[in-house]
């Protein structure tokens, strides 16, 4: 008991499963509180465990964990006891959406059950409507990993309680207050449980395949946000990103500088790098020219602004808004061309959520480059479903037959190029003119000319993430 009143919790009290708690310490200035219950050996009702529990409840648990976060608890005492863990809660909280349907939560808990039926007949699994709503319940209430899925209060719960001899794996590094170690190896329990437990294709899982792309980095691959792709001008865009792209790999030629909380990166680079990076000759002076106008159209980007708000309360107020890039020199000495540029870390440091590979990067003619964007587009929506209207895209060009048989060619080349960076499936669902389905492993030019729509598949391998980390 005295160990919590150092940390400012008052306590109850209780003998065996049904005793009515009572105040064991009290004081009114104390905001949270830690309930003790002794248990008993109880063959009536099969309870055959003795010792105490100690148990935090919902914002108590949240406040004991803030204490140990700042190891200000003493662990020595609990664990003079042989005390151990006996259940650790993980959550998500996904808000609603104005983009959601609330017809579709049905099918989404009916999929999920569906998924877990078709993996293992012993692992139960049920949903339906309860007193507090639609709830998803994976496994039971004794199983070592209980998963629920429920609706609250403006948005959905993603929860999952960790028991018996699975907890005891984590509580040495909780005693020994390896914080960041605890918190990394119980994060990546949770991420896998959902991965395993959820139909991936759903809105309802944005949280869950926005971590995975920010967690799964391709090798020899470039982050590029790919969103803003669908703008009108898309070259300016796509020159935003490849600029992006090339400050983020002279992370060794940067330092940072901070206004007030705004901290911004500071990099210094030869003109002639980045000319190189997007696969031009740096020697040309039209190559100069044009890589000089990219740095020129970046002051149409400064309309995009960081900004932060809060609003606990009325006597809580906060606003803040910051340029993304708010210097950008470029000076020519002697016959080098250099740049420097000031960028906002949240920017810099920022992981895009789809990879390309260097093909993307570069480009010939204005049909590779419609041809490159457009895929690039297509294979970065959220939907592990990407839809590509073939025939529509292809009546942008007024060309004759052989030119169209080549951007045909490049199509193709540009969607295996996404295949080989793993980032889509080798397989394909097509709708043709004449409406028939089919499901085809392998696209050829003969194939283009007869399809309306293509479903490619976003490549989600959790499991070798999981072997990385």
């Amino acid at each position: 008991m005295k160990l919590f009143e150092k940390v400012n919790f008052n306590s109850t009290f209780a003998k065996g499963q049904n005793e009515t708690p009572k105040s064991w310490f009290y004081l009114p200035v104390n905001r949270h509180q830690v309930s003790f219950r002794q248990l008993e050996y109880d063959p009536l009702s099969k309870s055959f465990w003795e010792g105490t529990t100690i148990h935090f409840s919902g914002i108590n648990a949240a406040q004991f964990y803030k204490i140990i976060q700042a190891q200000k608890f003493d662990w020595n005492i609990l664990k003079s006891k042989n005390a151990s863990l006996g259940r650790i809660d993980l959550h998500y909280f996904r808000k609603s959406k104005i983009t959601d349907q609330s017809d579709q939560l049905e099918l989404f808990m009916e999929k999920c059950s569906q998924r877990i039926r078709d993996k293992s007949k012993r692992r139960k699994v049920k949903w339906g409507l309860e007193s507090s709503g639609l709830v998803l319940r994976i496994g039971n209430r004794s199983s070592s990993n209980y998963y629920r899925v429920y609706q609250k209060q403006n948005g959905l719960q993603f929860e999952l309680e960790l028991k018996n001899q699975l907890v005891k794996s984590f509580q040495k590094l909780l005693m020994d207050n390896s914080i960041e170690e605890f918190e990394h190896k119980l994060s990546k329990h949770f991420y896998r449980q959902s991965f395993e437990s959820l139909n991936l294709n759903s809105y309802y899982m944005d949280w869950l395949l926005h971590w995975y792309r920010q967690s799964s980095p391709k090798q020899n691959s470039i982050g590029l946000l790919t969103t803003y792709l669908k703008n009108d001008n898309k070259e300016l865009t796509f020159n935003f990103l490849r600029f992006l792209s090339f400050l983020q790999s002279q992370t060794k030629k940067s330092y940072t500088r901070s206004f007030d909380d705004q901290v911004y990166y500071m990099i210094r680079f030869p003109l002639s790098n980045f000319i190189l990076y997007i696969g031009a000759d740096h020697k040309s002076h039209y190559q100069r020219k044009k890589a000089l106008q990219i740095f020129k159209d970046l002051e149409a980007f400064q309309i995009f602004k960081l900004q932060r708000f809060t609003l606990e309360d009325f006597d809580d107020f906060e606003f803040c808004s910051s340029v993304i890039i708010p210097y950008l020199k470029v000076k020519k000495n002697g016959r080098l061309w250099t740049v420097n540029v000031a960028i906002a870390k949240e920017l810099y440091e920022y992981k895009y959520p789809f990879q390309i590979n260097e093909y993307f990067l570069t480009w010939k003619t204005i049909y590779q480059f419609q041809v490159k964007s457009q895929i690039i587009t297509v294979t970065a929506t959220d939907s592990l479903k990407k839809e590509f209207y073939i025939q529509e895209f292809l009546k942008r060009f007024s060309v004759p037959n052989k030119k169209k048989t080549q951007l045909k060619q490049m199509l193709i080349e540009a969607i295996y190029q996404q295949i080989n960076n793993q980032l889509i499936q080798p397989q394909f669902k097509i709708i043709q003119k004449d409406g028939s389905i089919k499901k085809i492993n392998k696209l050829q030019i003969q194939d283009i000319s007869q399809i309306n729509l293509i479903y490619f598949y976003e490549n989600v391998d959790y499991k070798s993430l999981f072997k990385r980390r």
